[in-house]
């Protein structure tokens, strides 16, 4: 229930500051980060907690304020890094704050592991991908391409891309909850499918630069749905880890369709230049 609870708090809360007209107070940095914060808030400090012989009540309370310290400092510097750069780092990707946050996350499991005396067990290269059955993997595929379409349609309308960072958070988190609670509903076995279905919100979110068509997207909701186990492996404990997933996504499909476009814009004119010595060799003969 983590991708849940992560996109209801921030509607929850997104949605009050803009009933009460507060949002307008605040910096814009504020929302993403809040945003953000839901995402490292995913990560799962139980697994710290049993390291020690007698975890405590105040042990879990200590690891949950310092996971948010870090997070939070973690969106401190990406704040002033986007204000000193023309253009926000990695602007138009979506999953961007899930990678800050797993980034943050990652950190700060391997530091609370290290001080409480256990050997760091991220990167856990043992821990294989696992390949879901047909089904359930068609499963997956079909939420996470619901999410994805559905996020990508509602961005694309006009009051929506003229809207501001808050509005636009709000919207994102809503969606996310309308889909992930219909799919508590009518599917019983959402837990295997609510996170691909969260990640294609990030990934949804993308700019149109980034992602430009329906072809584009539908391939980087397969390239996602195929990501998501590999990432699941390698940081079972992380928060944001969905973000990260879709924003290598974004960047992979970006990556594609550069190369197919390099390719393309190459051989135009080297056909054009054959065609017309082929010409020019049959006027001659």
């Amino acid at each position: 229930m983590s991708s849940l609870a992560s996109a209801s708090t921030t509607a929850a809360l997104c949605g009050a500051f803009l009933i009460t007209r507060t949002a307008r107070c605040l910096s814009g940095a504020f929302f993403p980060a809040l945003y953000g914060g839901t995402f490292g808030g995913m990560t799962s400090v139980a697994s710290l907690t049993h390291i020690t012989p007698s975890h405590s009540v105040t042990l879990t309370v200590g690891l949950f304020v310092a996971l948010s310290i870090v997070c939070g400092f973690a969106f401190l510097v990406a704040t002033r890094v986007d204000a000193r750069s023309v253009v926000p780092i990695a602007s138009g990707y979506g999953g961007r704050l899930g990678m800050i946050a797993a980034i943050a996350s990652f950190v700060f499991i391997d530091l609370a592991q290290r001080l409480l005396g256990a050997h760091s067990t991220l990167l856990p290269g043992i821990r294989a991908a696992s390949i879901p059955e047909p089904n359930m993997l068609a499963l997956k595929l079909g939420a996470c391409m619901a999410g994805t379409f559905v996020t990508f349609l509602i961005f694309r309308l006009a009051a929506v891309a003229e809207a501001g960072s808050p509005e636009r958070i709000y919207i994102a988190s809503a969606v996310a909850v309308s889909g992930l609670a219909l799919l508590s509903i009518f599917n019983s076995n959402s837990t295997g499918t609510s996170g691909d279905f969260y990640a294609g919100c990030f990934l949804g979110t993308s700019s149109s630069e980034r992602l430009t068509g329906w072809r584009q997207t539908a391939f980087g909701a397969v390239v996602l749905t195929a990501t998501l186990p590999v990432v699941r492996a390698v940081l079972p404990d992380v928060g944001g880890g969905l973000g990260l997933a879709a924003f290598f996504t974004v960047a992979f499909v970006s990556a594609v369709s550069r190369v197919v476009g390099m390719t393309r814009d190459f051989r135009t004119p080297l056909v054009g230049t054959l065609l017309t010595r082929s010409g020019f060799m049959f006027i001659r003969c």
